[in-house]
């Protein structure tokens, strides 16, 4: 009995889909001195001096301003995009 395409690709989806579910419920890794490390390979607890030293670094501070304007020109972008959609689809109704 052959399955048609969209019967495979559903399965395929559900089978993705509970790997997906299967890896979200997978308990956080412990390190061996029992701090929580979410797979990384140092642990999750930061001292306050390296959290505000991380907060105010000039290197950070472009990073983040750098993203913002990233975001920015993308979203100025898709508006672009957007709006040529949209007046194609008037033009097509009218």
């Amino acid at each position: 009995m052959q399955h048609s395409e969209y019967e495979q690709a559903m399965e395929t989806r559900i089978v993705v889909m509970s790997g997906w579910l299967l890896h979200i419920k997978q308990p956080p890794k412990r390190s061996s001195c029992g701090e929580i490390t979410n797979g990384k390979h140092f642990p999750a607890r930061v001292s306050m001096q390296q959290q505000k030293v991380v907060g105010n670094d000039r290197v950070g501070k472009r990073n983040r301003e750098e993203s913002k304007l990233q975001f920015a020109n993308e979203t100025k972008k898709r508006e672009k995009v957007f709006m040529r959609l949209l007046q194609a689809t008037t033009r097509v109704l009218l």
